[in-house]
């Protein structure tokens, strides 16, 4: 891989960082054009985030409801 562009987008955490300092340049040059596009981020994404946290509320519900009681010992035997 090129010097360049593994210094940028090396690992996943120097991917990640770049693209969030790409987007605060953009914020910063363009606030009107980041605002926009973070509205379409937010409305394409919102639905999703929903389900998975429906989805998630469901699965802590029925694990409490359904866990097994803990056993208990005998004392002093």
């Amino acid at each position: 891989m090129d010097r360049f562009l593994e210094l940028f987008c090396g690992s996943p955490k120097r991917l990640l960082g770049t693209g969030v300092a790409l987007l605060v340049i953009f914020a910063i040059i363009s606030p009107a054009g980041f605002n926009w596009l973070m509205v379409r981020v937010f409305n394409a994404l919102w639905p999703w985030v929903q389900v998975v946290g429906m989805l998630a509320a469901g699965w802590y519900v029925l694990g409490r409801i359904f866990l097994p009681a803990p056993k208990k010992g005998k004392k002093g035997d």
